[in-house]
C-alpha cells in the first residue's frame, strides 16, 4: 500500500491526504515496472486499505497485463480499514489479471466473515489470499504494536482450518 510510505500507519486507515486514484497509480507504475523488469512472476498488492487504492491497483494491473493478487488491511468483519466494504473492493478488483484478493495484516477474529465475502464476490477460479496478523494492534502514533493478547498459534490452526474450509485456498500469516 501507498499508505506504507508514510510511515504513519496510514496503511491501516487509508488516510492519504492529496491523493487521488491517478496520483495513486503514478504513484504505485514505476515500482510495478521495475519489479516486471527484475523478473517478478506475481505481484503481491497488499495491505490496501481502500476502494481508491484498490482501484488504482487494479487499473495498473490491466495496464501492464501482469498476473497480481491484491489483499485488504480490515477493520471490522465486513470492512476495510478506510471504513468502505470489503465486498465493493472485491468487486473493484475484477481484472481478468487478479487472479486472486482476500486480506492481509487484520485481525484474525474478522477472518472468517471476510473469507466468505470473498469467495461469495470472487469468480469460483479466483483464489481467495488470507494472511491476517497475530491479533495484535499496530499504532501508528507510536509505530509499535499494542500490548495485548495475541491468537495463540493452536487457536491459529484451527481458524485457518475453517478458513480452508470457507473458500480461502492461499493461507499464511502477516507480521507477528
Amino acid at each position: 500500500s501507498y499508505g506504507a510510505s508514510l510511515h504513519n500507519g496510514a496503511e491501516y486507515t487509508g488516510d492519504f491526504p492529496g491523493m487521488d486514484e491517478e496520483k495513486l497509480l503514478a504513484w504505485h507504475r514505476p515500482r510495478a515496472k521495475a519489479l516486471l523488469e527484475a523478473g517478478c512472476d506475481l505481484f503481491a498488492c497488499e495491505t490496501v486499505p481502500s476502494l481508491m487504492e484498490a482501484k488504482a491497483l487494479s487499473q495498473l494491473v490491466n495496464e501492464l497485463e501482469h498476473p497480481a493478487w491484491i489483499t485488504f488491511s480490515c477493520k471490522s468483519g465486513t470492512e476495510v480499514s478506510s471504513g468502505e466494504l470489503l465486498a465493493d473492493c472485491i468487486k473493484a478488483v475484477g481484472s481478468e489479471w487478479v487472479i486472486g484478493a482476500g486480506v492481509n495484516c487484520t485481525h484474525p477474529k474478522f477472518v472468517s466473515s471476510l473469507v466468505e465475502i470473498c469467495r461469495k464476490t470472487l469468480p469460483p477460479w479466483k483464489s481467495v489470499v488470507v494472511y491476517p496478523n497475530s491479533g495484535e494492534v499496530w499504532n501508528g502514533v507510536t509505530h509499535t504494536w499494542e500490548t495485548g493478547t495475541a491468537t495463540a498459534d493452536n487457536q491459529f490452526v484451527e481458524m485457518a482450518k475453517q478458513w480452508a474450509e470457507l473458500g480461502a485456498n492461499c493461507i499464511g500469516g502477516c507480521c507477528r
